[in-house]
C-alpha cells in the first residue's frame, strides 16, 4: 500500500478544482449547515482544550467560512489560500476582514510563531502526495508560538463510502482506494461535477504528523446526535469529519 502511495505523491494528476470560478461561488453561500455542522458544534470546545492565545491564521481558508467562524469565537483571524477566486468571495462577505493570497506550496511570509493558532480546514484531502502534506505541517509548526496549537480539520476515509445530508459519494471507485488514490465526493447542490479529493488514512496522518514534528492531542471525530436540527443520513453512526489538535514544536520537546 505505501509503494502505491508513493507512486501517487510523486505525480502532479489533476489541477486544483478551487480556482473555479462557479465552484468558488458554491462555498461562498455555504456556512455551516447541515454536515458541516458537526464541525461548528465541536470545534470551540476543543479550540478550549488546546489553544490559549487568540491570534489565528486560517489556512486554505476558501470564501473565509471557517475565518469568520474564528472571529466570531473571538479570535484575531487571518485568512490565506491560493485561489483568487475563492478570496474575491471572502472579502465581498467580510470586507473588513484580512485575506491573503499565497502561492501554491507556500504557508505566507509570516515570521515564525507569529501564531497561537494555525487551523487548516480541508487543503490536505486536495492534495495527492504525503510528502507534501508533510512539508505544510512542518510550515504550521514553524508559524505557531511555543504553546500554539495546529488544528487540522479533514475527511475520514469512511467519507467516500457513504451518503451525507450534504453530500454524495458513492462513486465507482471509491471504495477500492487506497492511501494516495483519487476518490470522488460531489456536493448535493451541483451533484453533476464531483470534486476530486485523495485518499488519506489515519496511519497516514500519524506519519505526517510524526515526519513534521508535530504531537497529536486529539482527534476527534464528531457524530451526529439526536439533539441536532437536522434529518441525519449516515452523520448519526459514521464520522465525516476528523479534527487532530496538534503540538507545536517547541512544545513538544518541553513536553513528558
Amino acid at each position: 500500500m505505501r509503494d502505491r502511495a508513493v507512486n501517487a505523491e510523486e505525480t502532479n494528476r489533476d489541477a486544483n478544482p478551487y480556482h473555479d470560478a462557479e465552484l468558488a461561488d458554491l462555498y461562498a453561500g455555504f456556512g455551516y449547515e447541515g454536515t458541516y455542522s458537526l464541525v461548528s458544534r465541536d470545534l470551540p470546545g476543543l479550540l478550549q482544550r488546546h489553544v490559549k492565545g487568540k491570534k489565528a491564521v486560517d489556512f486554505a481558508c476558501g470564501a473565509g467560512r471557517s475565518t469568520r467562524l474564528l472571529k466570531s469565537l473571538g479570535y484575531d483571524a487571518v485568512g490565506v489560500d491560493v485561489s483568487g477566486e475563492m478570496l474575491t468571495r471572502a472579502r465581498r462577505l467580510d470586507p473588513e476582514g484580512d485575506y491573503r493570497l499565497i502561492d501554491e506550496g507556500s504557508s505566507g511570509s509570516f515570521p515564525a510563531g507569529s501564531f497561537d493558532l494555525v487551523l487548516s480546514a480541508f487543503p490536505f484531502s486536495s492534495t495527492n502526495s504525503l510528502r507534501k502534506i508533510t512539508g505544510m505541517l512542518s510550515a504550521f509548526g514553524g508559524l505557531v508560538a511555543e504553546d500554539g496549537a495546529v488544528i487540522a480539520i479533514e475527511p475520514t476515509p469512511e467519507f467516500y463510502l457513504h451518503e451525507w445530508l450534504s453530500f454524495t459519494s458513492n462513486f465507482p471507485g471509491n471504495a477500492a482506494a487506497v492511501s494516495g488514490d483519487p476518490v470522488r465526493a460531489a456536493f448535493r447542490e451541483r451533484p453533476e461535477t464531483p470534486v476530486t479529493d485523495y485518499l488519506w488514512t489515519h496511519e497516514d496522518y500519524l506519519e505526517a504528523f510524526d515526519r513534521a514534528g508535530l504531537r497529536m492531542l486529539e482527534a476527534l471525530r464528531p457524530l451526529g446526535s439526536a439533539t441536532d436540527p437536522w434529518d441525519w443520513i449516515s452523520e448519526s453512526r459514521v464520522a465525516p469529519w476528523v479534527i487532530y489538535a496538534l503540538s507545536s514544536p517547541a512544545e513538544q520537546r518541553l513536553g513528558p
